[in-house]
């Protein structure tokens, strides 16, 4: 009887050159990860209703399939400043462009063309032997979610789609890890618009993708390369509340004043270091609360880019 231990599982993930085409993730591609789930995705299984004399339809078609798969991980640097985080290819393949200045910071930001796409391989482990149920999704692409709790470690969610094929029984790649411990959230300086200081329990980050895969009958699933239509970023904080002459957020939200934020720099060693920036933000909901006995109020934030048509709408940068 198989008894696959979740915690013997591995993934990978690599850029691909050409999209869709399986760029072949080896062991220093592996992700270390907090949880993986996969699953089938925009399945079609076509009815077949039919005057038969019976109330029973026949047996639906099958009309194609994609593959999602949803990966938690660990905000944390690559251990050499200037180098790039196991999250890289994750990151790339959620939008964002991956600037590299060698032994100082690798930096991520938002871009409209040439979005490029990754392969992930997923090994399972489903009887306890040497032996793995490889997953292979190619093309994929998607969003993320950053969640930030005081005394935490942060967390990254990525929800990608790809093209699937059938899984296969496979000797499992070797992983080679990043030895870099995450730091929790602790000793920081966030602001905003400016004002230092705040009592802040958290905040969670959605890069707010829209991933879409076009209908193509002269594809083999019958879908086209998937694609980002449109992103929509949000910031989510929990703060203690203040006096309006401190920050007035009800206010802000009924002018449409836009404040900057600033998570600062979470970490205090080279190469372990990160960075939240969005210089835009607006208001689109404020909700009064109470923690421990205190109040507070929980701010949401629409995090446009600082002129129409532009794309900074945050920056994402690794030190």
């Amino acid at each position: 009887m198989a008894h696959g231990l979740i915690s013997r599982d591995t993934i990978y993930a690599k850029i691909e050159t050409t999209y869709g085409t399986d760029s072949v993730p080896v062991g220093g591609d592996a992700v270390l990860v907090r949880s993986v789930q996969h699953a089938l995705a925009n399945t079609r299984m076509v009815a077949r209703p039919a005057i038969t004399g019976s109330l029973s339809n026949p047996q639906q078609a099958y009309g194609g399939t994609l593959e999602s798969v949803t990966i938690v991980a660990e905000m944390r640097g690559s251990g050499a400043a200037g180098a790039v985080p196991e999250i890289g290819p994750l990151l790339r393949a959620c939008g964002l462009a991956e600037a590299v200045n060698v032994g100082t910071s690798v930096v991520y930001t938002p871009q409209a063309g040439a979005i490029e796409s990754c392969t992930v391989y997923y090994f399972k482990s489903v009887d306890g032997g040497a032996t793995r149920v490889r997953h292979i999704l190619t093309g994929c692409r998607g969003t993320f979610t950053i969640a930030a709790n005081a005394g935490e470690v942060g967390l990254i969610t990525f929800n990608l789609t790809g093209r699937r094929a059938n899984p296969t029984d496979q000797s499992p790649l070797v992983p080679t890890y990043d030895a870099t411990v995450p730091v929790g959230m602790r000793g920081l300086s966030v602001a905003v618009g400016g004002v230092a200081g705040l009592v802040v329990q958290g905040f969670t980050f959605d890069a707010g993708n829209d991933v879409q895969p076009p209908d193509n009958v002269n594809d083999s699933e019958g879908y086209g390369n998937i694609t980002l239509v449109s992103r929509d970023p949000t910031l989510t904080l929990s703060r203690h509340d203040e006096l309006v002459a401190t920050i007035a957020p009800f206010a802000d939200l009924v002018a449409g004043t836009n404040r900057a934020f600033d998570s600062g720099v979470i970490g205090s060693t080279a190469g372990n270091r990160w960075r939240l920036q969005a210089g835009t933000l607006a208001y689109r909901n404020v909700q009064p609360g109470e923690a421990n006995g205190m109040r507070t109020i929980e701010s949401t934030f629409g995090c446009t880019a600082s002129t129409v048509g532009g794309d900074n709408n945050f920056t994402l940068t690794f030190t």
